[in-house]
């Protein structure tokens, strides 16, 4: 398993280091494309939505042969998932994007706010 745990400043640059920073890791190609625009979208709603008293967003990148968890954490108190009948023109619209691309998403709120998702790998 390759790995990759960020400590970003809160702030309209932290989206892009993210995206530089999945350099490193060895991605399959078929997915790079999706994973860019999925941590992008989760870095920035962190920046624009939660809460930093620290000034710092977490983000852990885990890649097996078999998935790959991203996890967006921050120190807000979590929210619910947009429902499936919310219209998803403005805020939400992200999210929906990350209920379409991945297998897996979800929110855990303790002991701060985590969003994450996973894809699943085919076989190699």
């Amino acid at each position: 398993m390759t790995s990759l745990a960020l400590l970003l400043q809160a702030d309209v640059t932290a989206p892009a280091v993210a995206r530089r920073s999945l350099d490193t890791l060895l991605l399959p190609p078929d997915r790079r494309p999706d994973l860019l625009l999925l941590v992008s979208e989760l870095v920035t709603n962190s920046v624009k939505h939660g809460e930093h008293p620290d000034g710092i967003v977490g983000v852990r990148i885990d890649v097996s042969s078999e998935r790959i968890r991203v996890e967006v954490e921050d120190g807000g108190e979590g929210f619910a998932p947009p429902s499936p009948d919310q219209d998803p023109i403005g805020d939400g619209m992200g999210l929906r994007l990350v209920e379409t691309l991945t297998d897996r998403w979800g929110v855990a709120p303790v002991p701060a706010t985590v969003v994450w998702f996973e894809m699943d790998l085919g076989p190699v």
